[in-house]
């Protein structure tokens, strides 16, 4: 079974993910910024994502959130596909 996750954003990478499951009618989960948790917000979206112990984590270019969330992901033995290079 395929779920999709991700951080909700009305743009990017996040929105073309989520059209791409729209279009496949695959089921998605989003974790939207808690503004609340200020600067930690982005790291606390992706703990919670993590928590949910996805099979594959694909990263897109980013912040040191994203390099964070890919850390984390390998520390936790995720397969993580990597898509941050210039070749992305």
């Amino acid at each position: 079974d395929l779920v999709l996750i991700h951080g909700g954003d009305t743009k990017g990478v996040d929105r073309l993910a989520a059209s791409w499951a729209e279009r496949r009618k695959v089921p998605q989960l989003t974790f939207s910024l808690d503004r609340r948790a200020d600067q930690r917000a982005g790291f606390r979206r992706n703990e919670q994502m993590l928590s949910l112990k996805p099979r594959y984590v694909v990263a897109f270019a980013g912040s040191g959130v994203v390099e964070r969330l890919v850390i984390q992901a390998k520390e936790q033995g995720l397969s993580v596909v990597d898509r941050r290079g210039p070749l992305g």
